[in-house]
């Protein structure tokens, strides 16, 4: 080929390559645009604010062949920080570069690939780390894949390709639009997927966060304009706009935004006139770089070395704000005032400032305070040991450990700090497990602080090495495994159990050791189960992520039904806790019909009826809706024995927290075990801050009745003598352990060798209850930190720490006769969280940053002094009283607000000089019009001397008592909580208001306070509380006598207001009759005494009841004397059965409850529960359902009458769906007069209410009595007594049925019934029956009826045998005729007929709590749980 062809081929290429716009710069060119760049931090409720910083200048760039040369100039900054309404932000001035940043101007080179994209660029050997991020950036921008770009073609198109810019490797997609002689491309892309982010997450487990699960949402998109002249396409312009937001609460809360834009707009294009010279030139990616600071060797440096503090300085910063944190401490904060922001928010300033350290300034702070004697001073100190821990850095691990060594720290924070140190970890490395590696042997420690280091030591392995795992790192794995290892033969080296049990437990904490403990799990390596228990407790972590390996390993021992219990109850779990397929759930459906074992039944049923009902996220769906079906083809277990599971948990149903509470209990004749964990749900990820476990084995049930206590008050001889019996358990064995994020923390064990320890354990733990304590921890805190579109380094932090400042002192004293306690304390508990976004800007020095504040303070101080007198019965409580606002003020106070910052320190005002009107912190609010106080409630009281008060303040919510009761009603919904007692879901409802509290999730500004204070109206120096009970039992009745006084007092004992009850009530044990007399008085100082009587009288007669109540009201001289001079009120009371019960008796037909049913006992056979005999069938025949009250009242002043029609606006309100006004034609000449009926109806759990009265009638049509039940509202039983009823609803009752085929005694040995022969069935029970004796036999008969039932109670002899197809009775061997419905009492039991073809005869042993119901085949025996010695199968 010649020259002159060459030539036009190079020509030729060239000219193509141009007009293809391969390249950013033409050959031989300069290009200049004009460059803007904004980043803006803020949010947009209540009001849109905002901390500006805008970047003005000019980018140059030059051809340089297959490269490009870039730099900036004329750069000029504006800054502002306040309220965004499109003038104040305008007005802001441009500030030149301060000379730190004037690296920015230094050139740099983009190196290209063929199709456009970067290969890498070349940075001045001397640029600032910021620089290179700010200009890998802005190259990050310039880079477009020109391969796929199709500039020439007229047809839309798109696709998706790899690159990797400032955020790392990631998905890009394309959007090409074109338009006449001109060309948008927009690129879009996928951040969240990139790979470089930086995350800690402290506390939590971090394989439980999930970035996925996080309410962050980051965007970046670009778009460039390409436009065609005579030279070919040249880009005319770029715009980007990126975005992070962190919409926290299901986005119900506050919203946080960062926005950054940047435009390039060409300026020109020029021949290249003066070449851009390079200095020394270093390679670099593009990928955004945030090296970690050398002396911490973890936190890393969001300012790239711009901050300019020296240790010095730090170590200033930190006993200033030490200062802080106890100041705040000690004022009283339960006041209508912003709380001091600076002060409330020292923990996360500490943790920000303190990760700044290496370890010689914190020897030096350490130092220093431990020489201090102030009380001020020493409460720094004990603040500054508590956050060591918290800081995770290297120099923060090895202080803790040199302390420790050098024991410089008390036993008690030792232990605090290993406790804690794990779970704040921010260094991940080797290195570092190897220079504490001696904590796993520690020399010179208490047995307690060594223990308490080696499961630190493992759960620090499990923290640096968890991501390995989960990589499979192979050369890392082994690592652990060298630890793991080291382990398992102290392990294999000893038969000590309470070694094995460490070391078990330092093997849980590790996690990644389920193949070394293999063996142990099958009971290959031991056959201890003890062991074996603790093996599988260990694995527990690791293998439940395998669901194949936890079947084939834990199936078979599920299945083994000659292994321990807790064997079987910890495969189960395991088995559970993996998340079983479809088809395994079957098989667990299959063996749960089959099951033989009781406990294990109850555990299935228990565990299915938790899961069908559960509100936790992590239970699958399709788990919740396979439980909930199979609890519909099972029936209810028969025997409800320890071994169980049961759950509490709710979510919140618009913020979407929540907590959750899951229990496992397990209990053989020799063995009590249980495990608790405490979870709470947030970011949609579930965090187990706290559990327990306690396993009590070897202890005979009859400890107790050896060691009986002489009286209420002996409890310490008491524990003395149970303990030294416990020494003769040779089998005795006692563990427990407490654990944090689910790391073992604490363990203790105890046999017959070392149960004396246990009274140490005792003794330590009430001395640490009683000393003053600061406690400091996080309940969450989480940093991600990620580069926007300009390189500036932005972190995203949600820290919610937790400060418990407690003072308790507790002193005894006794006398023959006194025992004497006085309780001393303040309980304080501070919680200001922070949530923010804030990024440091290289360019202008300065941080800017959006901060939401949620502070919440409470405090209870008590002084409180307990008497009990044992002669005389009573109990004397004394509350003293100081009048002292700052010592005896309680309450919360919780307060929520967001502000928008620019701070750039002390050494320049850069923010003024721009923006006269930018203050460095700036409040969003709507404005100060828009900020409310509103007291809802204020009452001085005279009966506590108390000043009490709910109020709103300096609040941008609209604020309303309804708005009050709107919360209540959130935080109360049933739907969005579970929990199987009413008490459960109360303490639920309590959880979340306080949860809402502490979080205070709404975006507007808002302040809070609920609290008592001395009342200056009614001071009180003292009030005082007087109980005395006492009981007396006669053959036939029982009567109990109650006194209550509560009184206010000075000083000088000089009595102020006083209010005396006395009540006495006298029943019969037959409940013929009820009486009960209550007087109350009320004393003021200078006034009449106000009292009020009542009698009242209940009489069962003929299955009626009748009653009468008489109240009388007035004031006289004395406090002895009933008078009616304010009126009276006379209540008369008829209750019988109902028309439709009746009926439904009448023609033979039953109640559901009275159905027979079938039910398969595995251990039994298939039997016939006589459900006609139960106890709910015979309350529903006997029961009492129509109630007629007839009221009248005489001279009952106004105001009386107006504060009755207050409770009954309260019932009114809860019962309003079912409430109607009826106009009726009756006039009664009495006006004051009320006849109320009320009728229960045989279905269903309603009350229906008829009120009568002049002209009207008010109705309750079929109201829930889950409302009216706390007012008294349920049915009388003409023969069940209240009592009786009441220990059955509380289960303290269980169901035996005994016949000729259930003839099992206690130790389930059968006992064989003959014909003629009676076999006594119950035997004299003295905790249940102690001044009586008792007994009750059955006997074999032959026909179709062929059991007879006799009992005998005292001198009195009952039979009941059968005659053919009939029942005859005997009393005393004197027949007793009964019709069906009959009725028959003695003064110790009654008897009776029921209406049912089954010729039921039932039985009701007053006294004893004992009900029979006998039909000649089966005896239905429903007895105290303390009633042991039955021969029957018994059940719940």
């Amino acid at each position: 080929m010649n020259t002159n062809a060459a030539l036009l081929l190079v020509a030729i290429s060239v000219l193509v390559r141009t007009d293809a716009f391969t390249r950013f710069v033409p050959v031989g060119k300069e290009i200049t645009y004009d460059y803007h760049a904004s980043v803006k931090l803020g949010t947009y409720e209540p009001a849109e604010f905002a901390s500006l910083f805008i970047l003005d200048g000019k980018l140059h760039m030059q051809d340089d062949g297959k490269s490009a040369l870039m730099r900036f100039s004329d750069l000029t900054f504006k800054l502002y920080n306040g309220e965004i309404n499109g003038e104040n932000e305008k007005e802001s001035l441009p500030l030149q570069l301060p000379e730190e940043a004037k690296t920015l101007l230094k050139p740099f080179r983009v190196v290209y690939n063929d199709d456009g994209k970067i290969k890498h660029l070349t940075i001045d050997s001397h640029d600032t780390k910021f620089a290179r991020n700010v200009k890998k950036a802005v190259a990050s921008i310039l880079q477009l894949d020109m391969k796929e770009i199709k500039l020439d073609s007229k047809t839309p198109h798109a696709f998706e390709t790899v690159e990797t810019d400032i955020y790392g490797e990631g998905l890009v997609h394309y959007n090409i639009m074109p338009e006449e002689n001109e060309i948008t491309v927009q690129k879009m892309i996928d951040v969240l997927n990139s790979t470089h982010w930086y995350t800690y997450v402290g506390v939590m487990d971090e394989e439980r966060f999930s970035m996925d699960k996080l309410p962050l949402s980051v965007d970046s998109q670009r778009k460039y304009t390409f436009s065609k002249d005579d030279h070919g396409w040249q880009l005319k312009r770029i715009e980007t706009h990126g975005g992070i937001s962190m919409n926290i609460m299901k986005g119900m809360s506050v919203s946080q935004q960062m926005s950054t834009i940047q435009r390039m707009q060409l300026l020109e294009t020029i021949p290249i006139q003066t070449k851009i010279s390079m200095g020394e030139e270093i390679t670099e990616d593009l990928v955004f770089k945030l090296d970690p600071k050398p002396d911490t060797e973890s936190l890393r440096d969001l300012s790239f070395g711009r901050s300019g503090m020296t240790m010095e300085q730090y170590q200033k910063i930190v006993l200033n704000i030490l200062d802080d944190l106890v100041n705040y401490l000690d004022e009283n904060q339960m006041t209508m005032e912003n709380p001091n922001a600076k002060q409330g928010q020292a923990v996360n300033r500490l943790h920000n400032v303190m990760g700044q350290l290496d370890l010689a300034t914190l020897e030096h702070i350490f130092a220093s305070l431990e020489e201090k004697t102030d009380e001020h001073d020493k409460k720094k100190f004990i603040a500054f040991q508590e956050m060591i821990p918290l800081i995770g850095t290297r120099a923060s691990t090895m202080l803790i450990r040199n302390v420790i060594r050098k024991q410089k720290v008390s036993e008690d924070m030792a232990i605090s700090m290993l406790q804690k140190m794990p779970f704040y970890l921010r260094m991940r490395s080797d290195k570092l497990l190897t220079e504490v590696e001696d904590l796993m042997n520690l020399e010179n420690a208490s047995e307690h602080v060594r223990k308490v280091a080696l499961l630190s030591f493992a759960s620090l392995v499990s923290k640096v090495h968890a991501h390995d795992f989960h990589n499979h790192d192979a050369k890392n794995i082994e690592l652990v495994d060298k630890y793991v290892l080291k382990i398992m033969n102290l392990l294999k080296s000893t038969e000590d159990y309470s070694l094995q049990y460490l070391y078990m437990n330092a093997l849980h904490n590790i996690k990644f050791v389920s193949k070394h403990l293999e063996p142990y799990v099958k009971g290959e390596a031991t056959q201890n189960h003890h062991v074996r228990f603790m093996a599988m407790c260990a694995a527990f972590a690791e293998i439940i992520e395998d669901e194949d390996r936890v079947f084939d390993i834990y199936w078979p021992i599920l299945t083994d039904h000659s292994l321990h219990l807790e064997l079987r109850v910890a495969a189960y779990v395991t088995i559970m806790a993996a998340k079983p397929s479809q088809g395994r759930l079957r098989d667990i459906y299959w063996l749960l019909r089959s099951e033989p074992c009781p406990d294990m039944y109850h555990l299935f049923y228990t565990h299915l009826t938790g899961t069908a009902h559960t509100t936790n996220p992590n239970v699958p769906e399709e788990m919740k809706v396979w439980a909930a079906q199979v609890l519909n083809t099972i029936h209810k277990p028969f025997r409800h024995p320890i071994t169980s599971y049961y759950n509490m948990d709710y979510i919140d149903p618009k913020y979407g927290f929540g907590a959750i509470t899951n229990a496992w209990f397990a209990a053989t004749n020799s063995s009590k075990s249980m495990f608790i964990d405490f979870s709470t749900e947030f970011y949609g990820m579930t965090n187990t801050f706290k559990g327990l476990w306690l396993k009590i084995d070897g202890v005979d049930e009859t400890i107790v009745n050896k060691s009986p206590k002489q009286h209420v008050n002996d409890d310490i001889q008491f524990l003395l003598r149970m303990l030294s019996t416990l020494k003769d358990q040779k089998d005795i064995h006692i563990e427990y352990g407490l654990l944090n994020h689910d790391k073992v923390i604490e363990i203790n064990f105890f046999d017959h060798k070392n149960i004396d320890k246990l009274i140490d354990e005792l003794v330590s733990l009430m001395e640490n209850i009683t000393k003053k304590s600061l406690h400091i921890s996080y309940d969450m805190v989480t940093e991600i930190v990620l580069p926007n579109d300009l390189g500036f380094s932005t972190m995203v932090q949600y820290r919610i720490p937790r400060i418990r400042n407690n003072e308790i002192s507790i002193t005894d004293e006794k006398t023959d006769d006194m025992y004497m306690k006085h309780v001393n304390m303040k309980l304080q508990t501070v919680q200001h969280s922070a949530l923010e976004m804030v990024t440091y800007n290289p360019v202008a020095g300065f941080w800017q940053g959006i901060h939401r504040l949620q502070m919440y303070d409470m405090v209870m101080p008590l002084d409180i002094k307990l008497a009990m007198s044992r002669t005389h019965h009573d109990i004397k409580i004394t509350i003293n009283r100081h009048n002292d606002l700052k010592k005896e003020t309680m309450g919360i106070r919780t307060m929520s607000r967001t502000s928008v910052s620019a701070t750039l320190g002390d050494k320049h005002n850069l923010l003024q000089q721009s923006s006269k009107t930018s203050e460095p912190f700036a409040e969003v609010t709507r404005g100060l019009k828009y900020k409310k106080t509103k007291i809802f409630f204020e009452h001085d009281c005279i009966h506590t001397g108390m000043k009490y008060q709910l109020a709103a303040f300096n609040s941008e919510l609209p604020l309303s008592r309804r708005s009050v009761m709107a919360l209540l009603d959130s935080v109360s919904q049933r739907s969005f909580k579970n929990a199987r007692t009413a008490p459960g879901r109360f303490l639920l409802s309590v959880r979340n208001l306080l949860a809402r509290l502490i979080l205070v999730p709404r975006p507007e500004s808002f302040g809070l306070i609920i609290k008592g204070e001395p009342s200056t109206v009614h001071p009180v120096d003292k009030i005082e509380l007087s109980l005395r009970l006492l009981k007396s039992s006669h053959q036939l009745n029982q009567k109990m006598s109650t006194h209550a006084s509560l009184s206010t007092k000075t000083k000088e004992d000089k009595i102020i207001n006083k209010w005396d009850f006395d009540l006495v009530t006298e029943e019969d044990f037959a409940f013929d009759h009820r009486i009960f007399n209550l007087q109350y008085t009320r004393m003021q100082h200078d006034k009449e005494n106000f009292r009020m009587c009542v009698d009242g009288k209940k009489e069962w007669k003929n299955k009626e009841l009748i009653g009468q109540i008489k109240m009388t009201m007035g004031h006289t001289a004395d406090d002895k004397t009933c008078v009616d001079t304010e009126g009276t009120v006379e209540i008369g009371i008829i209750g019988k059965q109902s028309d439709e019960q009746l009926k439904l008796i009448a023609d033979h037909l039953t109640y559901k409850e009275c159905l027979a049913s079938h039910v398969y006992e595995p251990m039994m056979k298939n039997i016939r529960i006589p459900q006609h005999e139960s106890v709910e069938c015979i309350k529903k025949q006997t029961s009492i359902r129509h109630y007629d009250f007839d009221i009248k009242m005489n001279n009952v002043p106004r105001d009386r009458i107006m504060a009755m029609h207050v409770w009954i606006g309260y019932i009114k309100a809860m019962t309003l769906p079912y409430y109607s006004v009826e106009k009726t034609d009756k006039i009664s000449e009495d006006k004051s007069a009320r006849n109320i009926i009320v009728e229960y109806p045989i279905l269903g759990k309603e009350i229906n209410i008829n009120v009568l009265k002049d002209e009207t009638t008010v109705k309750l049509i079929e109201a829930p009595t889950k409302y009216l039940q706390m007012f008294g509202f349920y049915p009388d039983s003409y023969h069940f007594s209240k009592k009786f009823m009441k220990h059955y609803h509380w289960g303290s009752t269980e169901s035996c049925i005994i016949d000729e085929h259930e003839l099992l005694n206690v130790e389930n040995i059968k006992t064989e019934i003959h014909n003629g022969d009676w076999l006594q069935i119950t035997h004299n029970n003295p905790a249940v029956i102690s001044d009586h004796t008792l007994a009750i036999f059955i006997k074999k008969f032959e026909g179709p009826k062929h059991m007879g039932l006799k009992m005998v109670l005292d001198d009195q002899k009952l039979e009941i045998q059968p005659a053919g197809e009939e029942i005859h009775i005997t009393l005393n061997e004197k027949p007793l005729e009964l019709a069906k419905g009959g009725y028959h009492k003695e003064a110790m039991f009654g008897i009776g007929k029921l209406h049912d073809e089954h010729q039921t005869t039932i039985l009701h042993v007053f006294k004893t709590g004992l009900y029979i119901a006998f039909d000649g085949e089966h005896v239905m025996l429903e007895k105290p749980k303390l009633f042991k010695s039955v021969i029957g199968m018994c059940f719940e």
